[in-house]
């Protein structure tokens, strides 16, 4: 079932886990919900599939193809922004994250 969420198919990933749908439908009423009124920014924390899900919806891709979208790393982002001089959202980042710098001093444990 799990191979098969993750190819795409709209069914459960296990015997409690939610559909493909479902969780994209929850997820992005939420994001709604935190975009209205004058808020212009929003930071979404969640799991890998479920950013996967809200990514597909809010870019009106099929289904199919939301694996397309590589998975994210631990601690990355992806942004969406409205796309104002055409319609819908648009994907300006996936996967990004901040490059390591070395630390120094105290905090360095050395």
């Amino acid at each position: 079932r799990f191979v098969n969420w993750l190819d795409g198919d709209d069914e459960r990933a296990g015997q409690v886990g939610e559909k493909r749908s479902e969780i994209a439908t929850r997820a992005v009423r939420a994001i709604e919900r935190g975009l209205s009124g004058d808020v212009s920014t929003l930071i979404v924390a969640t799991h890998g599939g479920t950013a996967r899900c809200i990514l597909g919806k809010m870019l009106d891709m099929p289904m199919k193809q939301w694996s397309s979208l590589g998975g994210l790393s631990n601690a990355s982002w992806s942004i969406l922004e409205n796309g104002h001089h055409r319609s819908g959202w648009v994907l300006v980042e996936h996967n990004s994250g901040s490059l390591p710098e070395p630390i120094y001093g105290e905090e360095s444990g050395a």
